[in-house]
């Protein structure tokens, strides 16, 4: 894997609502973007629990847990597809948001 740099909100990294494994997540499936945005604007990724999981070396369960914690607190949307890999939509994006 290539390395590159990642710009993360400042608004999730000082949320309180989030664990420190949901903001590793989020910067994980940061990193898997691609550039490509969706008509509202809000960007997307497509990828599986598999390589999350990979290249967070974290378990399932807590990778799981950390999605559904990021989408309860309106930091992604997942459209999830059965079996295959699921989409991922940076919701929480507002131009305003200062960035770490």
């Amino acid at each position: 894997m290539s390395k590159k740099n990642l710009i993360l909100p400042l608004a999730l990294i000082t949320d309180d609502n989030l664990s420190t494994a949901a903001k590793v997540i989020y910067g994980v499936v940061k990193s898997f973007q691609k550039g490509k945005t969706l008509p509202h604007n809000n960007t997307s990724v497509i990828v599986t629990h598999a390589e999350i999981i990979e290249r967070s070396n974290l378990s399932k369960q807590t990778v799981v847990k950390a999605l559904n914690l990021l989408e309860a607190n309106n930091w992604i949307e997942q459209q999830r597809n059965l079996g295959s890999a699921n989409r991922y939509i940076f919701t929480n994006l507002a131009p305003e948001a200062k960035s770490f």
